[in-house]
């Protein structure tokens, strides 16, 4: 393909230590094209200092489309695809704000280098046309479908069909960018602890007086009484505290539990 597309030819090949580089069938063809095939050392990932860091580059960017458009793993080679397409169509300051395909265009200027699309939201909705010769008369004009990516043997936008499972390459395409096709996840802690509350919209109030069960009581320097206060003392009243806060307010409030609170004791002859 590098022969036939720039007329020139590979005159070596640098890899790392893979089983899959060293086989049978590699190894005998490089040999009879007159192919170098150059080698990393052993644990030595920096001498492929510029391969290693455009995989991150890539995973990187691959990580994003999936996070921002909702997508799930099992489409990881969709985004990967995806990435590559953007990243060669974004300059980056180290080529001199140009991209790649503009630097490999100054080279070969006949080498067709884009398909002219648009470039679309990854992982949003879109509306594929069904052609009238696919239809009855009351069949949808559209079909929903999710956008992944960009075909590169055809003309049009890949798009999947979840329903069916399958893939449908077109160019006659509606997308809805602002809206994904899968629902939102929790990846990357991006739902709160306040989102998976029933109560989002509650503010506690000042409310000191009032002490809920389970709570410290606060210590008094008096000292405290050996016996044990129960329910059925005189000296124990089982009436709530009245709260200054209105009813209205305090409707959409969780229920509190009875409070009880201790009185002085009244003389029998009174």
């Amino acid at each position: 393909m590098v022969q036939n597309q720039f007329g020139v030819k590979i005159k070596s090949f640098r890899t790392d230590n893979a089983r899959d580089y060293f086989n049978q069938t590699l190894s005998p063809y490089f040999q009879s094209q007159g192919i170098l095939h150059d080698s990393s050392c052993v644990n030595t990932p920096q001498q492929n200092g510029v391969i290693e860091r455009k995989n991150e580059h890539l995973l990187n960017t691959t990580r994003v489309l999936l996070f921002q458009g909702n997508v799930p793993k099992s489409y990881w080679g969709e985004a990967i695809l995806t990435a590559t397409y953007m990243i060669n169509k974004i300059p980056s300051r180290v080529s001199e704000n140009k991209s790649p395909i503009e630097i490999l265009k100054s080279f070969y200027p006949h080498f067709r280098t884009s398909n002219g699309f648009t470039p679309r939201v990854f992982g949003c909705t879109a509306f594929v046309h069904v052609h009238s010769q696919h239809r009855d008369k009351l069949d949808p004009r559209a079909i929903k479908f999710v956008f992944l990516g960009y075909s590169s043997t055809k003309k049009g936008y890949k798009c999947y069909n979840s329903s069916t499972r399958k893939f449908y390459i077109s160019a006659d395409v509606t997308f809805t960018e602002n809206e994904r096709f899968f629902p939102k996840s929790s990846l990357q802690g991006e739902i709160s602890m306040m989102e998976d509350s029933p109560y989002k919209s509650f503010e506690p109030l000042d409310l000191s007086h009032v002490s809920t069960h389970g709570d410290e009581e606060p210590k008094s320097s008096e000292p405290e009484s050996s016996e044990s206060i129960t329910p059925e003392s005189p000296n124990f009243t089982t009436e709530p505290v009245s709260s200054p806060v209105p009813a209205s307010v305090t409707r959409n409030f969780p229920q509190v539990p009875k409070v009880y609170s201790r009185e002085k004791a009244i003389p029998e002859q009174k």
